[in-house]
Formats: C-alpha cells, sequence, structure tokens
C-alpha cells in the first residue's frame, strides 16, 4: 500500500483522464467525424489527426486548515487540445469534437477521487473530491503543421491536497 495520500495528484489526473475518457466514449458521434484519438501527457505521444490531446497544468497551491488538519488547496489546469485534418470538414470535425468536450464537462461540476496509487486497474472511490471549474476556449496560434487545424480548451480544476 502507498504513503502517498488519496488526494496525491496522480490520482486526481487519473481520475480526471478516465471520466475525459468515459464521457467521450459513451457519445455517439457524426457518422461524418472519422474515429478519433485519445492521447494523454502529449506532446510526449505522437497524435494522428482527429485526436484529442489532454496535459495536465499545475496552477498553484494554497495552505489550508480542514478541521484541526492542515492541508493545501490545489489547483490545476486540463489542456485538451483538438486537432483535425485540413480538408472539406474540417471545420465541421473542429467543432463536433468541441461539442463532445462541451457535452462531457457540461454533466459535471464536481467527483469522487478514485484511488489509482493502489490498483491503477482498478481503483477503487476515495471520500475526497475534485471540483470542476469553466471550460473555456482558449486562443491558438496555427498549428506548426499547415496540414493541420486546433483549437484548445481548458478545465480549471481544484480540490484539497491532504498529507495524513
Amino acid at each position: 500500500m502507498t504513503t502517498l495520500h488519496a488526494t496525491s495528484t496522480f490520482n486526481v489526473e487519473a481520475t480526471l483522464n478516465q471520466w475525459l475518457q468515459d464521457g467521450l466514449a459513451a457519445l455517439t458521434r457524426p457518422a461524418w467525424l472519422p474515429a478519433y484519438t485519445l492521447v494523454f501527457n502529449e506532446p510526449e505521444s505522437t497524435l494522428s489527426p482527429p485526436a484529442f490531446g489532454i496535459v495536465h497544468h499545475p496552477a498553484g497551491h494554497d495552505s489550508v486548515w480542514m478541521g484541526n488538519n492542515p492541508g493545501v488547496l490545489a489547483a490545476g489546469e486540463i489542456e485538451i487540445t483538438i486537432i483535425v485534418a485540413r480538408g472539406p470538414n474540417a471545420n465541421a470535425q473542429l467543432k463536433a469534437m468541441q461539442s463532445m468536450v462541451e457535452n462531457v464537462a457540461a454533466g459535471e461540476t464536481a467527483m469522487t477521487i478514485q484511488d489509482y496509487l493502489t490498483a491503477p486497474s482498478s481503483p477503487t472511490p476515495t471520500t475526497y473530491q475534485v471540483t470542476l471549474g469553466d471550460l473555456e476556449i482558449r486562443e491558438s496560434s496555427p498549428a506548426l503543421n499547415l496540414d493541420l487545424l486546433q483549437r484548445r480548451l481548458t478545465l480549471r480544476y481544484s480540490w484539497v491536497l491532504r498529507s495524513a
């Protein structure tokens, strides 16, 4: 058993990754939208369009007290990059994939953190939650590869990181 607390950043990011993966998979994509790939921790992984690239960025920590226990209010941001190949349906594909992410995010404001440290293949729920902020569309510079179009979305999240 790990000595890291169930509210570790590892568990929070793994919980959010699984939530996104499950939420996107549950949606029926339009027939004209090719099968997409979902890549975590891009840019280490290669993206083949159409694709969702998911990266977590730490956003800071503030000390808090929960009862008599010290904790840290931790925050992060998921960056979701949508990439499609240029072509006749490229803008429609980009907007459809953006709508898929919006649909998944619209249904949640908080979720239970799962314990992936103890059992990565079958995590169990903890008694702690991660709170989701608003989904935002970010200005994005053109893709380095001119054969691609991309859009960036971000979703802020926070949770109380505990040590005991």
